[in-house]
């Protein structure tokens, strides 16, 4: 069984951020990817719990993301957010 060839830090966090758009977490969401040997760690905060599914499975579907750690906060909308 041939052995996987680990993907790079850089091109992890660039290819799940590209996931993140793709799926719509953007500003007003604030998602950080960091990500060392194959393990991707989201961080930041996002308005709904949705959006934290849809980011933690876009990690996920990265090929050569072997774990994903979930360091994000939900904070509903208020008038932090620019919301009244």
């Amino acid at each position: 069984m041939p052995s996987k060839i680990p993907v790079k830090d850089d091109v992890l966090i660039l290819k799940v951020n590209q996931q993140l758009m793709k799926r719509g977490i953007r500003v007003p969401c604030r998602v950080n990817v960091a990500a060392h040997r194959g393990t991707v760690t989201l961080t930041g905060h996002l308005q709904y719990d949705v959006q934290r599914k849809m980011a933690l499975r876009a990690a996920r579907e990265v090929p050569g993301v072997e774990k994903v750690v979930d360091e994000m906060e939900v904070t509903p909308p208020t008038a932090a957010w620019g919301h009244k």
